[in-house]
C-alpha cells in the first residue's frame, strides 16, 4: 500500500474517531444494571446492551446467573424498523462494531435513565406520573 494512501487512511480513521470523542463531550452518558431476575445486563442511554463510552466500572456486561461470572453477550442494542407512508423501509439501530450511535442523550442532566419498578409511580421530566408495568422499567429517551 502506498505510503500516502497510508497516511490519507490514519488521518480518516483520526477523524472518525475524534468525531465520536467530541459528541459524547456533550451528552450525558449513564448505564444500569437490570437488578431482578437470573439476568444481570448492563444497558445505556445509548441504546446499547454494553458498557459503550460509559464509565461502566465492571468487566462482565451479561452474567447468567447473576453472580456467576459467566458473561454471555458481548454486545447487542436496540433496532427500530417502520414503513414510510411511501412504502419505503427504514431502520435504525445502535452502534455495531465500533460505529456511530443513532441512538444518543442530550446534554440535559435529567437525559439519563431512569429505572422504576412495578407499581411505582416516577415524575421523569419529559414523561410526568409514569408508572412502571414490568418488574424493573428503564425509561430513557434519545435525540
Amino acid at each position: 500500500m502506498p505510503t500516502r494512501l497510508r497516511i490519507w487512511l490514519l488521518l480518516a480513521l483520526g477523524i472518525l474517531c475524534g468525531v465520536s470523542s467530541l459528541q459524547a463531550q456533550f451528552a450525558t452518558l449513564s448505564w444500569k444494571l437490570t437488578t431482578v431476575g437470573k439476568v444481570r445486563q448492563v444497558l445505556t442511554n445509548q441504546g446499547t446492551l454494553n458498557a459503550a463510552q460509559t464509565r461502566y466500572p465492571g468487566l462482565i456486561l451479561c452474567e447468567f446467573p447473576a453472580g456467576s461470572n459467566e458473561e454471555h453477550l458481548f454486545q447487542g442494542g436496540i433496532w427500530i424498523g417502520a414503513i414510510a407512508p411511501n412504502g419505503e423501509m427504514l431502520v435504525s439501530e445502535t452502534q455495531s462494531h465500533y460505529g456511530f450511535n443513532e441512538f444518543f442523550p442530550t446534554a440535559e442532566r435529567w437525559d439519563t435513565i431512569w429505572t422504576v419498578s412495578k407499581g411505582d409511580t416516577a415524575d421523569i421530566p419529559y414523561w410526568p406520573d409514569y408508572v412502571a408495568v414490568s418488574d424493573q422499567d428503564f425509561v430513557c429517551r434519545y435525540s
